[in-house]
């Protein structure tokens, strides 16, 4: 049997259940598409891809252990992240972050000086102001009063890229987190309903929490 070509025109059926395959007596058979993926209807009628991800920032979430949610407030709207145990909150592409801290020395490449930081192990801090390090995310070790070191998120170690992040109005601020009881298996599963400035969240082996 030849092939024919056939000029498609519209899409406005957009994706359509396999039960309608050839359906060739119904008007909108003619704007379906089997498969959909990556891309939208467009109210004109076309489809258009759709588009890409840009990476904000690292996330110290094991393989799968994240979900995802949207808060829409008055006048913003935010992500609320969920990894094991932790809930941070991103706008505007970047982590909110906490009260900023000045940097008053590095020593040893990754050893940040910092006057009564207040800051723990595993906090995730934003560095910014000169140096190599600036705009980036770092994983917090070996904590003391007004010292601690630094790491990429994620590597259990000191990274090779490690570099000055002092001098000149440096400064270091922890990424808001907020701990909740569920656990690593347990984020996929969570549900986050709005009402008005609160969200519910409900999880079966929890009990509901408010934010």
């Amino acid at each position: 049997m030849a092939t024919v070509d056939k000029i498609l025109y519209g899409f406005i059926a957009g994706e359509v259940a396999p039960d309608f395959y050839g359906r060739t007596d119904i008007g909108k058979y003619d704007f379906g598409m089997a498969d959909c993926t990556n891309f939208f209807v467009d109210y004109c009628g076309g489809i258009k891809s759709r588009s890409g991800f840009e990476f904000c920032a690292p996330t110290q979430a094991a393989a799968g252990a994240i979900a995802y949610h949207v808060f829409r407030a008055t006048f913003d709207d935010y992500i609320l992240e969920f990894t094991a145990n932790k809930m941070r909150v991103v706008r505007n592409g970047a982590y909110v972050v906490e009260a900023a801290k000045t940097v008053v020395a590095v020593s040893d490449g990754n050893e940040v000086e910092a006057t009564a930081h207040g800051f723990v192990a595993g906090n995730l801090l934003y560095c910014s102001g000169p140096g190599v390090l600036a705009g980036r995310y770092l994983e917090i070790y070996d904590v003391a009063t007004n010292t601690f070191r630094v790491r990429e998120p994620g590597l259990g170690a000191e990274s090779a890229e490690q570099g000055d992040i002092a001098g000149g109005g440096a400064t270091v601020a922890r990424v808001y987190t907020r701990y909740t009881p569920y656990a690593a298996a347990e984020v996929s599963r969570l549900c986050v309903e709005q009402r008005y400035e609160q969200c519910i969240i409900t999880h079966a082996n929890h009990p509901p929490q408010k934010l």
